[in-house]
């Protein structure tokens, strides 16, 4: 790297953080006149600046404080109040339930009872099915020779005749 010098972008960074160079470029800064050379210009540039700045800069009685310094927010204080007594409660809730499983014994938290509304909703479900796939009662199947019919409202109304005979004979 010594016929390459380094760029002012990489002289710059030397000057925030050595580390920020390559071992090759930080032994070809200590080797390097002209790269050591503006180095210290850029560091006396720098430093030029930072003396500027302090006497530009109107002195302030007030310490500034950053928000790693600062204290708690009141809002903060707040949410961490409520965060453990939600907890608290919860673990309140835990303990009556099992406490209340504890005392009246296995009954409380029976699941026979969903048990047997999902044996009754299987059965259900079923019914339905057989019923998608031919809907006539039993005793009406055997008046259909070929399950692949169409049933329309015709043959049901055939079959199971509407209320009040089919026509209106109030008007006759």
């Amino acid at each position: 790297m010594s016929e390459r010098h380094l760029d002012d972008e990489r002289i710059l960074a030397s000057l925030v953080d050595e580390n920020d160079l390559t071992p090759d470029e930080r032994s070809h800064l200590g080797a390097c006149a002209e790269c050591s050379s503006r180095l210290r210009t850029l560091n006396a540039t720098l430093s030029g600046l930072t003396e500027m700045a302090s006497r530009s800069t109107p002195f302030s009685a007030g310490t500034v404080s950053l928000p790693e310094n600062a204290g708690a927010r009141p809002m903060a204080k707040l949410m961490s109040w409520s965060m453990g007594l939600a907890f608290a409660m919860a673990a309140i809730v835990v303990a009556g339930v099992y406490l209340l499983g504890r005392i009246h014994g296995p009954g409380v938290f029976d699941a026979s009872g969903l048990a047997d509304e999902a044996r009754r909703d299987a059965l259900l479900i079923a019914e339905v099915r057989s019923l998608e796939d031919n809907p006539l009662p039993e005793p009406y199947r055997h008046m259909v020779p070929d399950p692949g019919v169409r049933l329309d409202d015709a043959f049901f109304d055939f079959l199971v005749p509407p209320q009040g005979g089919g026509k209106d004979r109030s008007r006759t």
